[in-house]
């Protein structure tokens, strides 16, 4: 049977105060890592801008349609028209337009 030896305990080595941040390396990877992947995002979210505001077009359309087909629906299947002479004071009344719509061609 062997003699059981004594196990000596070493104290630990005191390296000072230790700090609890960041190095700067650590830091600019961290910030390196974050603009890689926000280039990487971009693109996806002017895509998504770009398809949610075609929605919102097209459903706009679309209630000025039913709006435009209600009004006829109410009104003995009559539709609203611009007036093509808005100083003519019997075709006033019944439009929904006035006035004379400029295009500009630059």
């Amino acid at each position: 049977m062997r003699p059981v030896t004594q196990i000596r305990r070493v104290a630990p080595v005191d390296l000072g105060p230790r700090r609890g941040g960041f190095t700067l390396i650590e830091l600019l990877v961290v910030i390196a890592i974050i603009a890689i992947l926000a280039t990487l995002l971009l693109p996806a979210l002017n895509k998504g801008k770009l398809k949610a505001q075609g929605i919102q077009c097209m459903n706009n359309h679309r209630q000025l349609c039913l709006a435009w087909r209600m009004y006829s629906e109410d009104n003995q299947d009559r539709l609203l028209y611009a007036s093509d002479n808005p100083y003519d004071s019997s075709t006033i009344a019944s439009t929904w337009v006035t006035g004379w719509l400029q295009w500009y061609n630059p």
